[in-house]
């Protein structure tokens, strides 16, 4: 009973009001990254015909984006702020959907894919930068948790936006629908936010120089700060080269290989991320208590079991099942990766290890996509699922083997 209550209390609802000025404007950007990632495939594959490597040479410049401008991102936040580099990335991100109705050859859609990569990883370091900044240590994890679950509703409603909108319209109308949700959001961080200096939780000048005063430990490089982070690190470039390829080849795998509707497939994304909507919440509070590592190889295993399994069920609702609990598994590592991520780094480590984080997960989405589309070639959408099974076995045992990097995991608290 008293655990019961002890996994409430962390659940609570943040009450900073920047905080949850974030999860709003990512709520709203999740309903455009839903209704965007819906048509992607269908657009490239259908519209446009181009191939499925060309498919994955794509998202590799849409990757190659995120990872020139992760590390400049940091810089700009300390820079400007968070508030601002978040306006102008989120604008930027709806000019790039515009791009998208516009662009029909491979040039075209590779520079307006990497556009998309600069503006959405620029999002992500603000917004995260943001919110650790101004949690509080013992509920980083909840904090972290509800702004993955902002974004996971968007991406459970966006898809059935995009598969009513390609009722009607053709398939590149949900492009500039989803521009207008993201430059939405952009007005909704320019009103709502503070600058990260203002606010009741901000730090002065002062404080922070005490901050790095009493740290135990001297500022270290970006080597020395990967190894301290390396589980959750390699997490999410493991969850980006998923990520990546299941949302583009996974719709073509079901129409080509299973005869289902390409319309149906849009369906798949939104039970992945419902998934993590009813699950990560309650994951990153657990995490809290028994240990975010412990749970994290749970997941990667779970996950490898519902991925290898899915390219042999044949039956259209079994495989939703299939892919919602992959996604209660799988999705809610995020916030796990980066609640143990702000416990093993001293609090102006924050920002490089948020760099180095965000980096790597672009690493994932570069390197996923290119070696799914050569699998899914020349081998067939079934080995290119059950690779993607085995990556998350190889994590489930490196995280196993680094588990002394989670201070908590030998140890449960009662």
């Amino acid at each position: 009973m008293r655990g019961q209550i002890a996994i409430a209390d962390r659940m609570r609802f943040p009450t900073d009001k920047n905080i949850r000025a974030v999860y709003l404007v990512m709520l709203v950007l999740g309903l455009a990254y839903g209704m965007s990632v819906g048509v992607l495939p269908i657009h490239l594959d259908r519209t446009l015909q181009f191939s499925k490597i060309e498919i994955g040479q794509l998202a590799a410049f849409f990757a190659g984006g995120l990872i020139v401008s992760s590390m400049p991102t940091g810089s700009l936040v300390a820079r400007f702020g968070a508030k601002r580099v978040l306006t102008f990335a989120l604008a930027g991100y709806g000019v790039s959907l515009i791009a998208m109705s516009f662009a029909r050859t491979f040039p075209e859609v590779a520079a307006v894919r990497a556009v998309d990569g600069i503006a959405s990883v620029s999002v992500w370091v603000a917004a995260e930068t943001l919110l650790l900044e101004r949690g509080e240590a013992a509920e980083k994890a909840v904090v972290m948790s509800f702004y993955a679950l902002a974004l996971a509703l968007g991406y459970v409603f966006g898809p059935l936006n995009a598969y009513l909108v390609s009722r009607f319209f053709p398939a590149a109308a949900a492009f500039p629908i989803s521009a207008a949700l993201s430059f939405l959001a952009a007005g909704l961080a320019a009103t709502k936010l503070d600058d990260l200096e203002e606010g009741p939780n901000a730090k002065t000048s002062h404080e922070k120089e005490i901050a790095l005063l009493v740290t135990n430990e001297p500022a270290r490089g970006y080597f020395a700060i990967f190894r301290r982070i390396k589980t959750s690190a390699i997490a999410t470039l493991t969850y980006g080269a998923f990520q990546s390829s299941v949302v583009l080849f996974l719709p073509i795998f079901l129409e080509r290989e299973r005869s289902i509707a390409i319309e149906h497939t849009m369906y798949v994304p939104a039970f992945f991320a419902a998934g993590m909507l009813l699950f990560s919440n309650y994951a990153s509070s657990l995490g809290d208590k028994y240990g975010h590592l412990r749970l994290m190889i749970l997941f990667a295993i779970i996950g490898c079991v519902m991925i290898g399994l899915f390219p042999f069920i044949r039956w259209f609702p079994l495989m939703c099942f299939d892919v919602f609990i992959a996604g209660a598994a799988l999705a809610s590592l995020s916030p796990l990766a980066l609640a143990l991520q702000g416990l093993v780094v001293n609090e102006h480590e924050l920002g490089r290890a948020n760099a180095i984080y965000n980096a790597l997960y672009a690493t994932g989405i570069l390197l996923g996509p290119v070696v799914a589309s050569q699998i899914f070639e020349h081998f067939r959408g079934t080995a290119m699922l059950l690779s993607l099974s085995a990556i998350w076995a190889f994590y489930a045992v490196f995280a196993w083997l680094n588990s002394a990097d989670d201070p908590r995991y030998r140890s449960v608290t009662p």
